[in-house]
């Protein structure tokens, strides 16, 4: 098989075991938390024992960084792949954007819920959940000063990733982290908690645009 010219190569055991293992401890990690979540559970649940996952892993932070790199390499090709659709040109295009970025973002919620989680403590010095939103809001500055002609001042660009951060991303991530628990809370569909959310959204972030 033949993929861009290049030889398609099926993946080693080691590439599965490891897949394997990043899954099981995603699935653990959004469920019991980060800290609530020992090695010999993640080997117990991946079904291979603990030496095979220190073979792959030196230990549970490094599990962790895996994971969340490979959510930053992929959000980098979606940013890619939207080009300036980020930039908002149209009103009538703001619905697909938002439902755009948010199947993208339901498609991660529980390594984002991980994430939130551990963005939380206050010995988090990576702050995973800040690259994923300096990787999305330059994208965005990016495409706006494509799209218009823009060249912010360092002051303004500053001013411009606050309000993008805490107008923009933030409520695109806390939608789909409470998505779930809000429908059941409230007893509401999701057609109609979209829906509002839609309207919420363009009233406070989306005018701010124009």
């Amino acid at each position: 098989m033949v993929i861009k010219n290049e030889v398609y190569m099926p993946k080693t055991g080691g590439e599965i075991t490891r897949k394997k293992i990043l899954e099981t401890a995603e699935m653990l990690f959004s469920e019991k938390g980060f800290d609530g979540t020992g090695m010999e559970e993640i080997a117990s649940k991946t079904g291979i024992n603990k030496a095979t996952i220190y073979y792959h892993f030196k230990s549970k932070n490094e599990i962790m960084e895996a994971l969340i790199h490979i959510v930053l390499e992929e959000l980098e090709e979606h940013l890619k792949s939207t080009g300036n659709d980020n930039a908002l040109e149209k009103t009538d295009d703001v619905a697909d954007k938002i439902q755009k970025e948010i199947s993208f973002i339901m498609s991660k919620q529980k390594i984002i819920s991980i994430m939130m989680m551990e963005s939380l403590k206050s010995d988090d010095t990576n702050n995973f959940l800040f690259k994923c939103a300096e990787l999305t809001i330059n994208s965005e500055i990016q495409a706006h000063q494509n799209a218009y002609k823009l060249n912010l001042k360092k002051n303004l660009e500053k001013e411009y990733f606050v309000y993008e951060f805490f107008t923009g991303f933030i409520p695109f991530i806390m939608y789909v982290i409470f998505k779930d628990k809000w429908m059941k809370y409230f007893n509401m569909e999701e057609k109609e908690l979209m829906k509002y959310f839609m309207k919420a959204f363009k009233n406070t972030h989306i005018e701010g645009h124009f």
